[in-house]
């Protein structure tokens, strides 16, 4: 066959970018080239080629025969392969004209994640300029086609040539991935072990687009994304392994020098990656490793932690377990404990007093889902929320309930007492402008005590970017702000005369003001869903109603005002534009007008509009606004619980927020415990706290003790008479428990008792340990 090979055709590099797998080797079948490749003669996508014909004709011998004869012009140093300077690496990335050309930039990227100096040498084996169209080399495609005829062959090339385990896939949309990396997502140990042991590179990051999360595949990448992606699983070979359950390629890994805390291009270890993936087996797993466990407080380049990454991404059955795992239990008796839950990652105070924005808590009151609901119903969460209430938090609110309370009556003793418009504001000394007088200077004060005092507070403690963010999170708060702000404007307005601009600055703001109750509303059970239900309804609800009905509005408001020009009826309510658009939002709400129809010139066609507006406007867009309020309803009355939950514990944040850091750092002490010090030195920094939580279990320890004796007893019998049989290895075996429990996992939890999945993950850990 010769070094004469064509070219190795490129994909499209537009296409590329949203494409899939599938859609990848597609694309490489049918392209014009795909028949003509060299690599592609020896073995193809098809399941054919001349490696399959020499081992249908004579096994393995034939095989090796082919192998030595017609595979060495294919390969560097016949097979010994070649270690390439970076330098020259790259070189041959920007492509001479004789040879193949592959992306120049995802080389360069990517050698640069693979290796930090330039001065590093690369070892390849099959030769760069005899790859397929993806990249991949002769033990890629043997792989990929994952039969056991290609399995088999795969083996006899690697007897033969161990230096093809060095190769990794150079296209774009695959790059980086090696043999390591393939054996491990199609679970085929023989191929793993061979490569292993044949010196790969277990460094080796996958970084192609296919790799990547979809929202990082784009022209232009998210800066905050979402990790939510076909293949993205952690670019090392290792988080492969625990991403696939495989636990066996796991340890092998680790005994060849593995590191499980080398963190991807986006800062994600392998915690990281298990919580995206959502493998709560492999968590407790890889965190208790007994040869090298995971690290679990390495944030990534966005900031979290695993604990706070599972509360970004709402995975709550794993964000538990992270909790059980990272506590130290103090004492228990009979089914009842006492522990302690390390706060420096949970809490959205600091052990220093400032506020932790990338804290559990904080994530998880932003979170929009029913996991999030979920994540503050019970546990840990909600524990530590009453300790707060109990500390700080309900003192506050009743304390700022009162002022808000005597702000709102003072404020009300002013509008009550204002007089008419044709009167002046200054100058009567009779009781009656006396009580006026004070009551205006009353609300001027509270609200000059809000804005500088309470305020100028929290934004001390937080600083102004941090206070800003906590108004987006507190609407009513935001409103009463601007309802003092106006009322503050008032003083100036007064001064100059500007009796009508003092009038519209206090009607606005006198509703603005009474608005700020709805916030105390939340912390109430009673009230709370309410209140839920109302934000999401204005947010949800009535944006989107507002969007269709003013388009619908306006275009029949230009209908009707083209109907009425000129109309000389006795009815001006269709005389300009703005007047016509009032009348038709009248209309909408019930109020007709269709006396002056039958006078204009042409009636029949206005009465022909007017029965279409009708139907458009208050019979389908009312009664579809109506039918959303009601499945809004619905959903948060269902959740009604955990709603209220959570309006609570944005309400105890918001309180903590207006205290000043000295403040928080002696309400934290008071509400936890002591851990230690993370470095060694006794200061607020590095300082370790805890939540202390006594909780009941489903089970004592003896009564878990006897289940896990009976257990063994059980599986012991159970193996004994398994391996009894003939044919029956322990290999097959474990594949057999292993499928039996990936089945069990699956069933939903409703078929599930409490008592039940604590007994599967029992076994679990017992068989692993």
């Amino acid at each position: 066959m010769g070094n004469c090979l064509p070219p190795r055709h490129t994909i499209d590099k537009e296409d590329s970018t949203t494409s899939l797998g599938n859609k990848v080797l597609e694309q490489v079948v049918s392209h014009e080239g795909y028949r003509q490749h060299g690599l592609y003669k020896l073995a193809n996508y098809q399941k054919s080629g001349a490696l399959i014909d020499a081992y249908k004709r004579g096994g393995s011998r034939e095989v090796k025969k082919f192998a030595r004869q017609e595979l060495l012009c294919f390969m560097y140093g016949e097979g010994k392969g070649a270690v390439l300077p970076y330098a020259l690496y790259v070189q041959w990335g920007k492509g001479n004209k004789d040879e193949v050309s592959v992306a120049v930039d995802n080389l360069v990227i990517s050698a640069s994640n693979l290796e930090n100096s330039p001065s590093k040498e690369y070892r390849v084996c099959w030769r760069l300029d005899s790859r397929g169209m993806l990249g991949e080399s002769l033990l890629h495609i043997l792989i990929l086609c994952n039969t056991p005829l290609h399995t088999r062959i795969a083996l006899i090339l690697l007897k033969l040539f161990p230096y093809m385990a060095w190769d990794f896939i150079e296209g774009e949309e695959y790059f980086g991935a090696g043999a390591l990396h393939l054996s491990i997502a199609y679970q085929n140990m023989d191929i793993f072990d061979v490569v292993i042991n044949s010196g790969a590179n277990i460094h080796q990051r996958a970084t192609g687009r296919f790799f990547l999360p979809y929202d990082q595949q784009r022209q232009v990448p998210k800066k905050q994304t979402d990790f939510q992606g076909l293949c993205y699983m952690g670019e090392y070979a290792l988080a492969w392994a625990a991403c696939c359950e495989n636990e066996a390629a796991y340890n092998k890994l680790l005994h060849h020098g593995a590191d499980p805390n080398l963190q991807d291009s986006f800062g994600n270890m392998i915690l990281h990656v298990i919580v995206v993936r959502d493998k709560l087996n492999m968590y407790g797993y890889t965190l208790r490793h007994p040869v090298r466990p995971c690290k679990e407080n390495i944030t990534n380049m966005y900031g979290l932690t695993p604990l706070t990454l599972a509360c970004k991404l709402g995975r709550n059955e794993i964000f538990r377990e992270m909790l059980e795992l990272s506590a130290l239990e103090f004492w228990r008796y009979s089914n009842i404990t006492c522990s302690g839950y390390p706060l420096n990652a949970l809490d959205s105070i600091l052990p220093s007093g400032e506020t932790n924005w990338n804290s559990a808590l904080l994530i998880i009151l932003n979170g929009k889902t029913t996991e999030h609901l979920d994540m503050l119903d019970g546990g840990v969460i909600q524990r530590l929320l009453e300790e707060k209430w109990k500390t700080f938090a309900r003192r506050e609110f009743i304390k700022r309930l009162g002022i808000t309370f005597l702000h709102l009556i003072v404020l009300s003793i002013t509008v009550f007492l204002r007089p008419p418009p044709e009167k002046e504001l200054i100058g009567e000394v009779d009781a009656h402008s006396i009580c006026r007088y004070v009551a205006e200077l009353g609300t001027c004060f509270a609200a000059f005590s809000f804005l500088v005092f309470q305020q100028g507070e929290e934004i001390k403690a937080q600083g102004l970017l941090g206070f800003l963010f906590s108004l987006s999170s507190n609407p009513a708060k935001g409103i009463y702000l601007f309802a003092n702000i106006l009322v503050i404007l008032c003083v100036p307005c007064r001064i100059a005369g500007q009796r009508r601009v003092e009038d519209i600055l206090l009607t606005i703001a006198i509703p603005c003001s009474w608005v700020f109750l709805v916030f105390f509303a939340g912390a109430v059970k009673l009230t709370g869903p309410f209140v839920t239900m109302i934000y999401n309804m204005l947010v949800g609800d009535i944006v989107r109603f507002c969007i269709i009905y003013v388009v619908f509005l306006l275009a029949f408001t230009q209908a009707f005002y083209f109907l009425f020009k000129g109309h000389s009826g006795k009815t001006k309510k269709f005389e300009t534009y703005p007047r016509t658009w009032m009348t038709l939002f009248h209309m909408t709400l019930g109020f007709y007008e269709y006396r002056e129809f039958k006078t204009t010139f042409y009636s029949t066609l206005t009465w022909l509009v007017f029965a279409v507006f009708m139907v458009i406007m208050p019979i389908l867009l009312l009664n579809m606004l109506i039918a959303m309020m009601g499945n809004t309803y619905c959903e948060v009355i269902t959740q009604s619980q955990k709603e209220w939950v959570k309006q609570w514990a944005k309400i105890v944040v918001a309180l903590e927020r207006g205290i000043s850091q000295k403040k928080a750092k002696e309400f934290m002490q008071s509400y936890s415990i002591r851990f230690g010090a993370s470095s060694g030195e006794d200061d607020s920094k590095s300082e370790l706290r805890a939540v202390m939580v006594i909780k009941n279990k489903p089970k004592s320890k003896a009564r878990q003790r006897k289940g896990a004796i009976c257990n063994w007893k059980r599986m012991g019998q159970s193996i004994i008479k398994e391996l009894r049989q003939p044919g029956f290895t322990a290999a097959s075996l474990k594949q057999r428990f292993n499928s039996l429990r990936n089945s069990i996992t699956k069933l939903p939890v409703s078929n599930q008792s409490d008592d039940s999945e604590g007994e599967i993950k029992k076994r679990t850990v017992s068989y692993r340990l």
